[in-house]
C-alpha cells in the first residue's frame, strides 16, 4: 500500500483525475472513462468514481502507468480496468500482480476472464454484461475549445461538454 497518497478527502473526482494523471492526457481520458462506467458497473462500490481514484492512488498507479493499465492490460475497456482495481480491493488478485502486469505491459500476465468470474462471484450485483459491452470510451474524439481560457472539453461536433456553447467564454 502506498504511504504517500496524493488524494485528500476534500478532492473532487475532477481534481483527483488531474492529480493522478500527472499531466498525461491519455491517463486523464482513461480515468474519465472509468469514472463514467463505474456507477452502473459496480453499484456496491461505496465511493463510486472517487473509489476508483482512491484505488489507483493506494496502489501508486499514476500517469503513464494508468494508461498502460487501461490500454495495454485492459484493451481500452474501462469496465475491465475498473474490474482489475476492484479485484485487488476484494482480494482476488494482489496489488503486486497489477504492478507486474503494468511494468511488463502485457495483459496475458492477468487472466481477465478469470478475474471477472471471481469478482462477479463475490459481488452478485456486479454488471458482468457491461464488461463485454464496454469498449473504447464514448468520449471518442475530444478536443479543446480554443476560445476558452481554461480549455473546455468539446465533443467531435464542437459542442462544449460543460453544457455551454462552443466559442463562448465561461463567465467564471
Amino acid at each position: 500500500m502506498n504511504q504517500n497518497c496524493r488524494l485528500a478527502l476534500e478532492d473532487s473526482v475532477q481534481s483527483g483525475i488531474v492529480k493522478l494523471s500527472e499531466g498525461n492526457s491519455e491517463a486523464l481520458m482513461d480515468m474519465l472513462s472509468m469514472a463514467t462506467v463505474v456507477k452502473d458497473l459496480d453499484p456496491d462500490l461505496m465511493m463510486g468514481a472517487f473509489g476508483i481514484l482512491l484505488s489507483l492512488d493506494s496502489y501508486a498507479v499514476y500517469g503513464a502507468d494508468i494508461h498502460l493499465l487501461f490500454s495495454d492490460i485492459c484493451g481500452k475497456n474501462a469496465a475491465k480496468a475498473c474490474t482489475v482495481l476492484r479485484a485487488v480491493q476484494i482480494g482476488v488478485i494482489s496489488e503486486s500482480d497489477v504492478k507486474a502486469a503494468i511494468q511488463k505491459s502485457r495483459s496475458r500476465i492477468l487472466d481477465l476472464d478469470q478475474i471477472l468470474d471471481d469478482v462477479c462471484e463475490r459481488l452478485p450485483a456486479y454488471n458482468r454484461e457491461m464488461v463485454s459491452r464496454c469498449g473504447e470510451p464514448d468520449v471518442a474524439e475530444v478536443k479543446e475549445d480554443p476560445s476558452h481560457e481554461r480549455g473546455v472539453l468539446c465533443d467531435e461536433a464542437g459542442a462544449r461538454r460543460d453544457g455551454g456553447v462552443a466559442g463562448s467564454v465561461d463567465p467564471a
